[in-house]
């Protein structure tokens, strides 16, 4: 997972993105350690790496956003194992974050609007 978190890392970015830095780097790691308790803490488990998203969003200077990946492994694990109060609060909780965090990078309503998309196709079973 940590492979496909750090893809911006490995490709090469366009010229007017930042460089990758160790720093950058370092932070997306807090979003693939927390993964190995999702099942015992599913919950816990995606606020963490929401939060974890965004500290590298506003504390990095990185080469864009990581790929969201590690965000939907938990939200599916929510949907799946959570209790229904559970389910409620990790949806309100993504349903903040993911606009927030992706319309951070661009005016245009299709970036938050389809990673929504891609969160409740996550959810359901």
């Amino acid at each position: 997972m940590q492979t496909a978190v750090t893809m911006p890392f490995v490709v090469p970015c366009a010229p007017a993105l930042p460089r990758a830095t160790w720093t950058s780097y370092g932070l997306t790691t807090p979003l693939v350690l927390p993964l190995a308790a999702r099942c015992r803490a599913a919950l816990t488990v995606l606020v963490a790496v929401l939060a974890a998203g965004g500290l590298y969003k506003f504390a990095a200077d990185g080469p864009g956003r990581p790929l969201p990946y590690t965000g939907l492994m938990p939200f599916h694990t929510v949907a799946e194992l959570s209790s229904p109060p559970e389910r409620i609060a990790g949806a309100l909780v993504t349903a903040v974050a993911v606009p927030v965090s992706t319309g951070l990078d661009s005016i245009d309503l299709r970036e938050p609007l389809s990673s929504l998309f891609v969160f409740a196709a996550a959810g359901s079973p």
